[in-house]
């Protein structure tokens, strides 16, 4: 298999179900249609830059059945988990093992004689150690499969220039919490680079993203198309 440009962990455990569990659980045994697993996802994401480290978490859950899990997990998962949170080839490279988890877990319970409608806590714990270049190589490689790349250096050129520097303060701090690029957090006083569509990221940021692609990264505003 081919080398992933990041190191990450995985830890798989089942926990008893709590009494926010038990709702839709007791639903599912009234209809008995088959096991569910209620998939509680804890993400650490510590990116490294400049000699610095940077850590972040990122919680979801989802609730599916056998044939969600076994057949479309992957999908499911993506739905929930942003590329800039877990990549997707990540998610495919654990998917095996989580099926292989869930599978003993349903195991266990045939021995035990359990049948019916049964469900099942299932949490992933998943650790992501990336350098702050790979991430940013990823989001734009990834973005190139939608995006008409900014060929022309005259349409670059009006694209970088349509970038207006300010600093944040704090009475404009609630533009945006963090660069949603390489995803830190901005400080009071940091100087950004605001686009004309107000989405703002760090200029080393979007500088690189502008030299691949022609639009916004969140909202897909036509960079090239921009002028002051």
């Amino acid at each position: 298999m081919a080398s992933i440009p990041f190191q990450f962990s995985l830890g798989m455990s089942s926990t008893p179900l709590e009494e926010a569990d038990m709702r839709p659980f007791q639903l599912a045994r009234v209809l008995d249609i088959g096991d569910f697993f209620n998939i509680k996802i804890q993400v650490r994401n510590k990116i490294i830059r400049h000699h610095s480290e940077l850590e972040f978490s990122y919680n979801t859950s989802m609730i599916l059945s056998c044939p969600q899990l076994f057949e479309l997990g992957f999908y499911h998962m993506c739905s929930h988990l942003p590329p800039n949170v877990v990549p997707q080839v990540l998610l495919l490279r654990i998917l095996p093992q989580v099926r292989a988890y869930a599978q003993s877990l349903r195991f266990r319970r045939d021995l035990r004689g359990e049948d019916g409608c049964r469900f099942f806590n299932l949490v992933l714990d998943i650790e992501v150690r990336r350098m702050y270049e790979d991430i940013v190589n990823m989001i734009t490689e990834e973005s190139t499969v939608r995006e008409v790349p900014i060929a022309v250096p005259a349409a670059r050129k009006i694209a970088l220039e349509s970038i207006e520097k300010v600093i944040l303060e704090k009475d404009n701090m609630e533009m945006m919490e963090r660069c949603s690029i390489c995803l830190e957090e901005f400080n009071e006083g940091t100087e950004v680079s605001s686009l004309p569509c107000k989405h703002v990221y760090h200029g080393e940021c979007i500088t690189k993203w502008l030299e691949r692609n022609h639009t916004c990264p969140l909202c897909r505003y036509p960079m090239s198309m921009s002028t002051h």
